[in-house]
């Protein structure tokens, strides 16, 4: 599975994975399409309105 990282600071990833320098809300919304809806985001993505749904690291979606 190919993975983007977001990141201004990374140089360089392993691993089939691409790093992306800037945010732009078009791209992120085609890379949904392509990759069936499921995505993991947080930060920017959430400021932009990229995120349909969001849950708590170490939760299971329910609040428990």
């Amino acid at each position: 599975m190919a993975k983007v990282v977001y990141s201004r600071t990374l140089q360089h990833a392993e691993w089939n994975t691409t790093v992306v320098r800037d945010v732009v809300p078009e791209e992120v919304r085609a890379l949904k399409e392509r990759s069936g809806g499921d995505l993991g985001l947080g930060g920017e993505f959430l400021r932009l309105g990229l995120v349909d749904e969001y849950y708590e690291p170490g939760t299971n979606g329910d609040g428990a």
